[in-house]
């Protein structure tokens, strides 16, 4: 029996992460046998206090990145012109020549000459 385990224990999911495994426990029907299979992995191997609040810090971390990233504002210089609310949301966008107001199309023309 305790050969039968150790070969089970030599697979590919030995080399992923806790995290990466406890990701794939939930996701898993608790009859099948990948799921004991990972729970066999996940009880041998030897993880301290240390390493879980090591890898908690670093879930942290990657989960404030995820959110700064995604809430990400950019309200230009002081030299700058604030943006509308509609360029924070979509980017500023380019406008087309037929768009531009009758001085901004005469400084476009003496710029292209």
């Amino acid at each position: 029996m305790k050969e039968q385990n150790e070969q089970v224990y030599h697979t590919k999911y030995r080399r992923y992460s806790t995290n990466t495994l406890l990701d794939m426990l939930m996701k898993l029907d608790r009859d099948s046998e990948l799921y004991l299979l990972i729970m066999l992995i996940l009880r041998n191997r030897n993880c301290n206090r240390e390493y879980f609040s090591k890898e908690a810090i670093l879930q942290l971390e990657r989960e404030r990145n995820i959110r700064v990233q995604a809430c990400k504002i950019h309200f230009g210089y002081k030299n700058q012109a604030y943006y509308t609310e509609e360029e924070m949301i979509n980017g500023y966008v380019v406008p087309n020549y037929e768009e531009l107001s009758p001085e901004e199309k005469e400084i476009y023309e003496k710029k292209g000459k």
